[in-house]
């Protein structure tokens, strides 16, 4: 994993000094840049598509950003996440639970772009991603407060494979597929604030994940 992992960061590093070395060497050279939102949910609600035409294994990036070369050699970075908290209450008893879920996924990679015919264009690239989850529940019984708490952490990548229609100049509709190998750890914990001889952590598990995503993503991208 650790020779994967150094293959990915090596190959952004030179991917990223090409994109600098055409911004130098190029005279007539000029960034674009692009800004993509996920408008899998909109489009979903608006066309009232069933659960089938957004398969499982959907992106997980909400915002995405692309700075692009003159020759088509572009910069890539997508960011998502979640953040839930809640909680419960019982009449009559000093008893509460506070139930808290996040997660949040970051990508960087490279990608080449080429059009391939008036309105479509491909991109072929390599990501580099990590992912970090976190559930934890807390409550307080009135004699103790107890403390429950999952996490897990992961870091991979793989090649990435995309499409766009351009509406104009400016607006384009785009899809990409994708073949991530992650590898991380994850771990739980249980913890009395009153009791301490009751404390429970699990050794951390590691864990590796091979996951294709199909492209059932759309983006609306913007460029500037």
């Amino acid at each position: 994993m650790k020779k994967i992992l150094l293959l990915l960061f090596v190959s952004l590093i030179f991917a990223g000094q090409i994109a600098a070395q055409d911004d130098d060497y190029t005279k007539t050279s000029q960034l674009k840049h692009e800004i993509g939102i996920n408008a899998t949910a909109f489009v979903k609600q608006i066309l009232s598509f069933g659960d089938t035409a957004t398969a499982s294994n959907n992106s997980p990036y909400l915002i995405t950003y692309k700075m692009i070369t003159n020759s088509s050699i572009a910069l890539r970075f997508g960011f998502g996440g979640r953040y839930n908290r809640q909680k419960e209450s019982f009449e009559g008893f000093e008893d509460s639970a506070v139930l808290t879920n996040s997660a949040f996924d970051v990508r960087i990679g490279a990608e080449w772009q080429k059009s391939i015919a008036k309105r479509w264009k491909t991109s072929v690239g390599l990501d580099f991603i990590t992912n970090s989850i976190l559930e934890k529940r807390v409550i307080d019984t009135g004699f103790d407060v107890v403390t429950f708490e999952e996490k897990s952490f992961s870091l991979g990548g793989g090649p990435v494979l995309g499409i766009y229609f351009n509406i104009n100049d400016k607006i384009s509709l785009y899809t990409e597929g994708a073949a991530y190998f992650t590898s991380g750890e994850s771990a739980s914990t249980q913890d009395f604030k009153n009791f301490p001889e009751f404390n429970l952590e699990e050794d951390n598990i590691t864990e590796t994940d091979f996951s294709l995503y199909i492209p059932t993503t759309l983006y609306f991208i913007f460029t500037f």
